[in-house]
Order: structure tokens, then C-alpha cells, then sequence
């Protein structure tokens, strides 16, 4: 046998810094960053507003590195507005790793963010799981969300109507899009 390398020297075989983006500094900044989007609760306060377009702005352009700490803000931060920033990002930098996580928000206590939840599934996979309106119940039971009346001209209408589906319909939308998902993934392009 012939001994290779048995010197008092020791070589590092792996890398073992921690890779560029992801210092200690740097994760605090973008959950600092993460933090002000709850500044989008209330769309009539325009400073407020401001904060969390900019901060949705800022987040996007940091890109998909950061992707796992937007998955971790949608899956366990109980404010709304983050979440649903954190969807409004993902939407531009999400990849097939964040799907099950937005799958997972389409049962949201918060029907706005199960909207963009399913909103989001539907461009990033070419796919949507509620029919249509007009069209009929899906295979799985999910029925269409219905349709505002022409004569209720209240700016929050659609929005009531999604609440009332979502109470009645958000674990058979999350089953639907877990059971797609799960026979669907190896073939799916994520747009």
C-alpha cells in the first residue's frame, strides 16, 4: 500500500465558509426589510403605503438567494400584510422551491392572502384549480367563486364574495393544489 498525502499538513477538503449573501449581518437586514411590509395594512395611509411598495421593491431585487427566508416569513409570521407582501415578492422571484409553501397559504386565516396565494400558483404553473365562472364544479368539488352582481358597485363586493367561498372552500383549494402539485411536480415549469 502506498500512503498519499500523510504529512503534518492538514487540507481543508470542503469549503466551509458560510456562502456570499448569507451573513448574520445580512439575514437581520432582510428580516428587518420583511418587518415593514406589515406597513401595507391600510391603503389610505399613503406614507405607510409607500413603505411597503418600496420595501416589496427592496426584497425583490435582493432576488431568489433569499428565497428560503421569504418562505419562512409566509409560513410562520402572523401578520397578514407580511405575508402577503412576501407573496407580492415571491411572485417575482419565486421558484419551484417556494410552490408547497404558497400551497400552504391558499388555506390562509386571511382570505386576501389565500387570493394571491392561488393567484400566484396559477402563474407560476400554468394551472388554476376553481373553475371558472359560469363554468361547472370541478372533479374535486370546487366550485366557481361567484360573480359580483353589475348592480352592487361597492369597491370591496369581489372581495366579500372571495371571503364567503374561502370560509366554505379553503381545505378542499389547499387539498386540490396539494394532491396537483404532488402528481404534477417533475413535469411542471415554474414560470
Amino acid at each position: 500500500l502506498l500512503l498519499v498525502g500523510c504529512d503534518d499538513q492538514t487540507r481543508a477538503q470542503f469549503k466551509t465558509d458560510p456562502a456570499p449573501g448569507f451573513q448574520d449581518d445580512e439575514r437581520k437586514a432582510v428580516q428587518a426589510e420583511i418587518a415593514l411590509l406589515a406597513k401595507g395594512k391600510d391603503p389610505a395611509d399613503i406614507e405607510a403605503s409607500a413603505i411597503y411598495s418600496e420595501t416589496v421593491q427592496k426584497l425583490t431585487a435582493r432576488g431568489s438567494k433569499y428565497e428560503p427566508q421569504f418562505i419562512e416569513a409566509l409560513s410562520g409570521n402572523p401578520d397578514w400584510s407580511v405575508r402577503m407582501g412576501v407573496l407580492e415578492v415571491l411572485q417575482s422571484v419565486g421558484t419551484k422551491v417556494c410552490i408547497e409553501a404558497v400551497i400552504v397559504a391558499t388555506k390562509d386565516a386571511a382570505p386576501l392572502v389565500a387570493l394571491h396565494a392561488d393567484k400566484l400558483l396559477e402563474a407560476m404553473t400554468g394551472h388554476r384549480v376553481i373553475p371558472r365562472a359560469g363554468a361547472p364544479t370541478s372533479a374535486e368539488g370546487l366550485p366557481p367563486v361567484p360573480q359580483r352582481d353589475p348592480a352592487d358597485l361597492a369597491l370591496d363586493s369581489e372581495e366579500k364574495l372571495w371571503s364567503t367561498w374561502h370560509q366554505a372552500h379553503a381545505k378542499l383549494l389547499h387539498a386540490t393544489w396539494d394532491a396537483w402539485w404532488k402528481a404534477n411536480r417533475a413535469t411542471v415549469k415554474v414560470q
